[in-house]
């Protein structure tokens, strides 16, 4: 369990390190562009969670930020050559996806009848 709870910041923190490289390497890395392109790709497809619960996080929202701020520097070094183009279908997915808001839900119980009017009664 403990290790769970870890797995996403490590692979933030393995993210990050792509991140440098490919400020560094910049166009050196388009001969792997298919493999760093499938990888943010497969990132945003794992992490993806149906619902949460409203009011909250979603789970894994640092983790896609991460891919994302990774993506958008890798799109922005490689341009065309990222090879971004193959996968377009399923990033504009993913970010449609982030984009849309959840939808507020109201879940109303009812309480036992009477029950109100009790307490008034007992207060005179």
């Amino acid at each position: 369990v403990l290790l769970m709870a870890a797995l996403p910041r490590m692979h933030c923190s393995a993210l990050s390190v792509l991140e440098a490289l490919i400020i560094s390497c910049r166009s050196e890395l388009v001969p792997h562009a298919s493999v760093i392109t499938q990888l943010l790709v497969q990132t945003l497809g794992w992490t993806t969670a149906e619902a949460g619960v409203p009011g909250r996080q979603r789970p894994y929202s640092t983790l896609r930020s991460t891919a994302y701020a990774v993506l958008t520097v890798w799109l922005s070094v490689c341009g065309a050559a990222s090879g971004a183009d193959r996968h377009a279908d399923a990033i504009l997915r993913h970010v449609l996806h982030d984009a849309t808001p959840q939808a507020n839900t109201t879940k109303l119980t009812a309480g036992t009848p009477g029950s109100q009017g009790t307490s008034r009664r007992q207060k005179k």
